[in-house]
């Protein structure tokens, strides 16, 4: 299943109140609403557009897949070793990396750790 990741990534940018966010950016409460509590199932692609430069991020980032039952998921694509990552952890280290350059920051500190 495909599905918006736009929660984690208020989260990690440190957005406590995204509704608000989304309408200081120029979109109506209701619409913000739909977006923030995932009833907004497709969003145009100028708005995706909006969310990558505000958040530094690609078009990837803002959505997150999740196999379903019947899918095959004996390989591991590269969407899955993202999923895996814990950004949670570097919520303020992280606030001014690049999203695609988060997996990179963590193995980095992977390597830090094992030299300690």
């Amino acid at each position: 299943m495909l599905k918006y990741n736009l929660n984690k990534i208020f989260k990690m940018r440190g957005i406590n109140n995204p509704v608000q966010f989304l309408v200081s950016k120029g979109y109506s409460r209701d619409i913000a609403y739909r977006i923030v509590n995932g009833i907004a199932k497709n969003l145009k692609l100028y708005q995706m557009e909006d969310f990558c430069r505000w958040f530094n991020c690609t078009p990837n980032d803002l959505m997150e897949w999740t196999p379903d039952k019947q899918d095959d998921i004996s390989a591991p694509t590269a969407m899955m070793q993202l999923m895996a990552v814990k950004i949670s952890d570097f919520v303020q280290l992280a606030k001014d990396i690049p999203m695609h350059k988060v997996p990179e920051f963590m193995k980095r500190i992977e390597e830090l750790k094992k030299e300690m």
